[in-house]
């Protein structure tokens, strides 16, 4: 699915007339060769923080689609969800709630492209409210989950402003870790793909292997890969190392962290596989 209304803010509001931003980008949503990637955001000074005539509403969806839309549900007036959302410039910082939503199963891909840049000390984050998981996608412009094509509604935020005004807006959606802790692979059982989502309190080095009954190694997700202290998702497609489909059953994940050499934290749990 794409929507055809325009091609982000670098093109055309009406007619001829281009769109004034100061600065602004835009998010790709895709899976499989499904894309959603008319999602723009930015700045205009003289736009309404709520809707007026730079704003589009979200079109409905048929067929077999992935949407991702900005979530103004709580507006006072013309609430609703929107494709592209401009905001005034008359705030320290800004937040753009948006939501993902398909009825297909695999690897949803978010690209955050910038149209026009922000004010250059400033940073833009996104939080998956969802798995409590944060990107610094100024740096990271792409994020990855698991979709189990169940049209769930995922939620996340987009924090734009600076160092000061975006750590403020963050904390109120997650906090950092008092513990090391390895979640249960959501779902569980599966049959195509898992994540699986785990804790750090602060940066460590991280090995996250799946071993059959046996004990034997089938893949290795992460290998001594270093992560900031948060939390944070892999995703197993349910094939080994070679790339082949491995049989349905019963499977251990394990955890092992480490930081200046030393075992901060090990642990394992099962998932299962059902084909």
């Amino acid at each position: 699915r794409v929507k055809t209304q325009g091609s982000g803010l670098a093109r055309q509001l009406a007619g001829n007339r281009p769109l004034p931003v100061e600065w602004g980008g835009q998010v790709i949503a895709s899976i499989g060769h499904i894309q959603d990637t008319e999602n723009t955001y930015g700045i205009i000074p003289s736009a309404s923080n709520e809707q007026d005539r730079f704003d589009l509403h979200e079109p409905p969806v048929i067929g077999d689609y992935i949407t991702m839309a900005f979530d103004n549900t709580e507006w006072d007036s013309r609430y609703g969800l929107y494709a592209r959302d401009i905001r005034s410039d008359d705030s320290e910082g800004h937040e753009w709630p948006f939501v993902i939503r398909t009825n297909q199963q695999g690897n949803v891909h978010l690209e955050f492209n910038q149209i026009e840049v922000p004010p250059a000390d400033w940073q833009m984050y996104m939080v998956d409210k969802d798995f409590g998981v944060v990107r610094d996608v100024g740096k990271e412009p792409l994020y990855t989950f698991a979709s189990h094509g169940t049209e769930r509604v995922r939620n996340f935020v987009l924090v734009v402003g600076p160092p000061a005004f975006a750590k403020m807006a963050i904390q109120q959606y997650v906090a950092i870790p008092k513990e090391y802790s390895l979640f249960q692979n959501m779902p569980n059982p599966f049959n195509a793909i898992t994540s699986i989502r785990f804790s750090l309190p602060e940066e460590s080095q991280v090995n996250l292997v799946i071993y059959d009954v046996l004990g034997h190694e089938v893949t290795t997700l992460a290998s001594k890969d270093p992560y900031g202290a948060g939390t944070h998702v892999l995703l197993w497609d349910g094939k080994d190392r070679f790339g082949r489909n491995v049989a349905t059953g019963i499977y251990l994940y394990t955890l092992t962290a480490t930081r200046d050499g030393a075992v901060k934290f090990q642990t394992a749990r099962k998932l299962i596989l059902l084909k």
